[in-house]
C-alpha cells in the first residue's frame, strides 16, 4: 500500500514539475512574442527585407540610430571623395527654409509682397470622372484619380508617404505646376534635399516603399543603415536619387531660388525635393491654405477638370477652416508658356510630358553610369536621349 502511495506522490511531483516547466516556457514564449511584436510595430517587416547592395554599402558611412536621414545623406556621396559633403547646405542653406520665411495665407494681401510653398495638383486636358476611380479603365488615369482623391481627403497623411515636388511662389513668380491649384504647406527644413530653378524631373515614387514602413526615427536607422549596419535595399534607390538631385541642384535659399526662376519656357516654375516625412522628428507637411493659380495661365482644355478640382478644394478648405488664396495676373504682361495658337494646347502638353519622361530616363541612366562606369553601352544611349531632348526643346 505504501509503495502505491509513493508512486502516486512521485507521479504528482513529476506532473507539477512538468506543468511548472510548461508555464515557464509559455511565459518565455509570450515574452519573446511581445518583443517581436514590438519590433514589428517599431519597424514592420524590416527583418524580411534584403540588405543594402554591396556598392551602396561601401559608398555610405554607417549611421547611428539617433542620426537623422538628412545627416546620413549628407555623409554619403555614392563613391565620391568629398569629405563633409552636405554640411554647408544642411547647416546654412536649410535654415533659410523655416516657416517664418513664408507668408501666413491668413494675412495674404495681393497688394503686398508674399511667398508661399505650394504642392500642386496634376490637371488633365479633359473632364474626367476622378471621383469614381473604380469606373476608370485606363490604368494611368485610375492611378492619378486615386492619388488625387487621397491628396484631397487626407492631404497631410498622403503627402507624408511620398517624395514631394514643391514650388515656391511670390508676387513676381506666379506659375505653378499645371497652373490650377495646390495646397499651401509648411515643411521642416530637414525634409528639403534639393532645389531647382526649373523642373528637376524628380521621381516621386522612389520614397513610397520606405515611407510606408518607416514610422519612427529608429526605423529610419534600421532601414537606411543604423548602428553600423548596411541598412536595407529599400533605401538604396531613394538614397541614390536624392544624392544625385542634390549634386545637380544644391539647396539654396528661397530668395536665390526665386531670383533664378524664369517666368517663361516649358517649365516656368521651380521644384523643391521634399521628403514627405521629416527624419528629424517624423513630422509631415502642415496644410495651412489652398492656392488657386492664375486663371489666364491655365492651358485651354483643362478648364473643366480644374473647376471640378477647385470645387472639391473649396469644400475641403471650409472643412479644415483654412483660407483660399487666388493668384491674379500682374498688371504688366507676364511672359508665359501658353501657346499663341489655340490648336496647340494639347500638343504642347504632350511635348512637356515627353520632355519630362526623357529627363527622367537620362537621370536614371546617369545614376546607373556612376555605379557602373565601365559599362560601355550606357553612354551612347544617354547621348541619343540627350539629342532627342534637345530637339524637343528646340
Amino acid at each position: 500500500m505504501r509503495k502505491k502511495n509513493v508512486s502516486v506522490v512521485a507521479l504528482i511531483l513529476i506532473a507539477q514539475i512538468s506543468i511548472g516547466r510548461c508555464r515557464q516556457m509559455a511565459s518565455s514564449q509570450r515574452s519573446q512574442g511581445l518583443e517581436e511584436q514590438k519590433e514589428r510595430e517599431r519597424c514592420p517587416s524590416a527583418r524580411d527585407l534584403p540588405s543594402s547592395n554591396e556598392h551602396d554599402a561601401r559608398a555610405q558611412k554607417p549611421i547611428r540610430a539617433e542620426m537623422t536621414l538628412s545627416e546620413w545623406a549628407a555623409g554619403s556621396r555614392l563613391g565620391g571623395s568629398k569629405e563633409g559633403y552636405g554640411n554647408a547646405w544642411q547647416l546654412e542653406a536649410r535654415k533659410h527654409w523655416k516657416s517664418d520665411a513664408f507668408t501666413d495665407p491668413n494675412d495674404f494681401d495681393t497688394s503686398e509682397t508674399f511667398r508661399f510653398l505650394v504642392h500642386s495638383f496634376r490637371i488633365k486636358s479633359e473632364l474626367w470622372n476622378y471621383r469614381n476611380p473604380d469606373r476608370i479603365m485606363n490604368v494611368i488615369h485610375h492611378e492619378h484619380a486615386t492619388s488625387r482623391l487621397k491628396l484631397i481627403k487626407t492631404p497631410e497623411e498622403s503627402m507624408g508617404k511620398r517624395l514631394l515636388s514643391i514650388s515656391v511662389v511670390d508676387q513676381s513668380h506666379l506659375h505653378i505646376f499645371h497652373e490650377c491649384a495646390g495646397w499651401i504647406i509648411e515643411v521642416k527644413p530637414s525634409a528639403i534635399f534639393a532645389t531647382a530653378q526649373t523642373d528637376m524631373a524628380l521621381t516621386n515614387a522612389y520614397a513610397d516603399k520606405l515611407l510606408r514602413v518607416a514610422r519612427s526615427k529608429e526605423c529610419f536607422a534600421v532601414l537606411c543603415g543604423g548602428d553600423g549596419s548596411k541598412g536595407k535595399s529599400i533605401c538604396d534607390e531613394l538614397r541614390a536619387h536624392l544624392l544625385d538631385k542634390n549634386e545637380k541642384f544644391p539647396i539654396v535659399s528661397p530668395e536665390e531660388l526665386l531670383r533664378h526662376t524664369k517666368n517663361d519656357g516649358y517649365f516656368p516654375y521651380n521644384e523643391i525635393a521634399v521628403m514627405g516625412t521629416s527624419p528629424e522628428d517624423m513630422s509631415q507637411p502642415k496644410v495651412v491654405g489652398v492656392l488657386f493659380g492664375v486663371p489666364e495661365y491655365l492651358r485651354r482644355g483643362s478648364e473643366g477638370d480644374c473647376a471640378a478640382l477647385q470645387s472639391d478644394l473649396r469644400s475641403k478648405a471650409q472643412q479644415l477652416g483654412i483660407p483660399i488664396v487666388q493668384l491674379r495676373a500682374p498688371s504688366q504682361p507676364v511672359v508665359t508658356s501658353q501657346p499663341t495658337v489655340e490648336n496647340n494646347e494639347r500638343e504642347d502638353e504632350d511635348q512637356r510630358d515627353e520632355i519630362l519622361t526623357l529627363e527622367k530616363k537620362i537621370a536614371r541612366l546617369e545614376a546607373l553610369q556612376k555605379r557602373s562606369p565601365k559599362n560601355p553601352s550606357i553612354g551612347p544611349v544617354i547621348e541619343n536621349l540627350r539629342k532627342q531632348l534637345s530637339a524637343l526643346k528646340g
